[in-house]
């Protein structure tokens, strides 16, 4: 079904682009979906709400499109010379400098951008145009939640937390955390193991 609405002419209409969303904010996982229309040699690629698996992707004037999840991979096949005052993004370098991390799509190579989250990349069978679309943004400025107490507030990002790890587990086969020593990964394990029957 969600094929359907994915696949639609440019640009993306309002009605299936509302669709999408609404199934990417009622699915939890770290996922990029892709898939070809055979007639048409569409291509598309989707990812996850939070956009938490890394995919790169260039695009220039020559109408060359290369895209990957390596950023590495992509730079050296983009570019093989070694200009690096070319490769390099000036933008990008003094956004990690100052966030220590870039903003939006921006890497720290030239002409190679990261998809953003909750994004659909569609690239065109005829022209291999690709084209970007926003599906959804979060407005963190708009705060749903201000009137309820810390406490409740709290106990409902603990009951969110608890579900998603229980949705993350794998209640039938063993499950592994994989500790790094921070205070993610002991929050994770610890939820897990109150989530899943051992």
């Amino acid at each position: 079904i969600l094929l359907r609405h994915v696949f639609q002419t440019s640009p993306m209409p309002n009605e299936d682009k509302n669709i999408v969303s609404e199934w990417l904010l009622n699915t939890d996982g770290d996922f990029m979906l892709y898939a070809l229309n055979k007639n048409t040699k569409d291509f598309v690629i989707m990812n996850d709400i939070l956009g938490r698996l890394p995919f790169y992707y260039h695009y220039d004037k020559d109408m060359e499109f290369i895209a990957c999840r390596e950023i590495q991979l992509l730079a050296n096949l983009k570019d093989n010379n070694n200009d690096c005052e070319n490769k390099l993004d000036k933008i990008g370098m003094a956004e990690l400098l100052l966030f220590s991390h870039t903003l939006g799509n921006t890497t720290l190579w030239s002409n190679i951008y990261r998809l953003e989250p909750a994004s659909l990349l569609r690239v065109n069978g005829k022209s291999m145009k690709p084209e970007i679309i926003d599906l959804y943004r979060f407005n963190f400025e708009k705060k749903e939640n201000t009137n309820a107490s810390i406490k409740n507030n709290a106990t409902k990002l603990v009951s969110l937390f608890s579900e998603a790890c229980k949705n993350s587990a794998d209640q039938n086969s063993k499950n592994i955390i994989s500790l790094s020593g921070g205070f993610d990964s002991r929050v994770v394990a610890a939820g897990v193991y109150r989530n899943i029957v051992w």
